[in-house]
């Protein structure tokens, strides 16, 4: 074979390598909507990662790729290789349930509708102090219902209470609802007097609300 034969062959074999590559890549397409769960309306700015696992490592890569719109509104378009597996996009808004968790999992695959809308409720953040300002004795009980989202049973607080509660380490002092506005319901028992009460509050979006109760 001579030397232009050998160029011509080496040639020919790197289209061939080239264009076998350009087949296994695949397109992965996606368009995201974010609503507010409460009216619907869009949620701007919350961040997206894309998540995928390589051929190469069994470890999860995670990459920003952009934050929606006005409209609440995401387009991700990529060429992905042809063994990226676990493809997904996980979504981030500040002010909302998922910024407590891992966010909002939204699996995605090459050739397939990925047309997804999510709707997600603001998460409430508020700190909760109870005073007994009318205290008879140490045999005073109060019984505080609903204070957080998940609560089975009622809390007990005996004798002249005058505390802030500490729900949970990570966020000391406070805690957060799912609800806007929370109906909080006592029962006291005084000099072996009961009576019951109930009291609404409401939160403020992406703050803390402090909750004073004086009974």
């Amino acid at each position: 074979m001579n030397r232009d034969a050998s160029y011509l062959f080496v040639l020919s074999l790197c289209c061939v390598l080239l264009l076998t590559a350009c087949k296994k890549e695949r397109t992965l397409e996606a368009d995201i909507t974010m609503l507010n769960a409460e009216d619907d309306s869009p949620i701007s700015g919350a961040k997206v990662i894309y998540e995928y696992q390589s051929q190469s490592s069994s470890e999860v890569i995670k990459e920003e790729v952009g934050t929606t719109d006005g409209d609440g509104k995401f387009h991700f378009n990529r060429k992905i290789a042809q063994f990226d597996t676990y493809t997904k996009l996980r979504v981030f808004a500040d002010g909302y349930e998922n910024v407590y968790t891992n966010g909002v999992e939204i699996g995605i695959n090459p050739g397939s509708d990925n047309t997804v809308e999510k709707k997600v409720y603001p998460s409430y953040l508020f700190s909760f102090s109870l005073k007994n300002a009318a205290c008879f004795n140490e045999t005073d009980s109060i019984w505080v219902s609903d204070i957080y989202t998940y609560q089975p049973y009622p809390i007990l607080f005996t004798g002249c209470v005058d505390t802030t509660l500490s729900f949970m380490n990570q966020y000391p002092f406070t805690e957060w609802s799912y609800l806007k506005n929370k109906t909080l319901t006592f029962k006291v028992k005084r000099n072996g007097v009961v009576t019951t009460s109930q009291q609404q509050v409401s939160f403020l979006f992406n703050q803390i609300t402090p909750v004073h109760i004086v009974l």
